[in-house]
């Protein structure tokens, strides 16, 4: 059963009409199964026979670290205020399995307005949407995800992001961690984009990623040999001190209508499929390393 901590450091909700154990619960994005005896524990003199919730009654929630409103948080910067992921969402999020246990994943969206090479707006939230898809996905597998968007001082964001991944990185220390930037210049209305991966050079991790996510975005139709024509290392200096800056390995994916590299590999920009076809790269890619480090 989940440790029961001191009641007046657990968060608490209120019974609505049609609320019952398993719904609150499940609102709060917690399982089930595993915290209901819980719940029933903290909150036995305030229930209705026995495990009925009463209107306008406060409950206390038991501590579960593991719920995915705890597993999955968004970092605004460069306050560093954190707030979860996922609200009202939280109990359309389904445990699938746990095979991406003890991983640990940040997802850098770039949410300012890209203007389209036609004159219209961009799709200046592409990037926001396909990081929650990934995020759901991740978290609904075990993963314990932070979200960052940035905002207008790209200087100061840039140190901010480093201190608390950095920071985050170390509480987790012993977990198996990586970055991912994502950054779209695509026109939301075409029906397909080109995307191009970069990576440390050196980095076994990031260069190991980014090919188990273009095997994926290729279909598996990419080849070893043509692997690096999509999988790029940094080459701006820029670029190239931030990954050096960072502790967990990460890689950049870009997205756009038309990038300058001919090797640009072209995908689909509907986001769902996007976001399979990227967390489907990252657990070929986590695997791999289990399946080694067992070997």
């Amino acid at each position: 059963m989940p440790v029961l901590c001191a009641q007046d450091s657990l968060n608490t909700v209120v019974a609505t009409n049609g609320d019952g154990i398993f719904s609150v619960l499940r609102k709060e994005g917690m399982d089930v199964a595993k915290y209901y005896e819980a719940f029933i524990s903290l909150n036995k003199d305030r229930l209705q026979d026995g495990s009925s919730l009463v209107v306008g009654t406060e409950y206390l929630l038991p501590e579960a670290p593991d719920s995915f409103k705890n597993m999955g948080s968004f970092i605004a910067l460069p306050s560093g205020d954190e707030t979860p992921i996922f609200g009202t969402e939280l109990e359309t999020l389904k445990k699938k399995d746990s095979s991406l246990r003890n991983t640990v994943y940040y997802l850098v969206s770039n949410h300012m307005v890209q203007p389209a090479p036609n004159g219209k707006k961009g799709n200046g939230n592409s990037e926001v949407e396909l990081t929650k898809l990934i995020a759901r996905k991740l978290i609904q597998s075990g993963a314990k995800v932070y979200l960052f968007r940035e905002s207008l001082d790209k200087s100061l964001e840039l140190n901010e992001l480093v201190t608390i991944v950095n920071k985050k990185y170390l509480m987790n220390n012993g977990s198996y961690q990586r970055l991912l930037i994502i950054n779209s210049k695509a026109d939301s209305d075409q029906a397909e984009m080109e995307v191009n991966i970069y990576h440390e050079e050196g980095s076994k991790d990031g260069k190991r990623l980014s090919e188990s996510i273009i095997k994926t975005l290729g279909k598996n139709n990419i080849s070893i040999k043509s692997m690096g024509a999509y999988a790029s290392v940094f080459t701006d200096r820029q670029n190239i001190l931030f990954a050096k800056n960072m502790l967990p390995s990460l890689i950049y994916i870009e997205f756009g209508s038309k990038l300058v590299d001919k090797s640009s590999l072209k995908v689909t920009s509907n986001k769902k499929n996007l976001a399979d076809f990227i967390t489907n790269g990252i657990f070929t890619d986590y695997s791999k390393l289990d399946f080694q480090d067992n070997d």
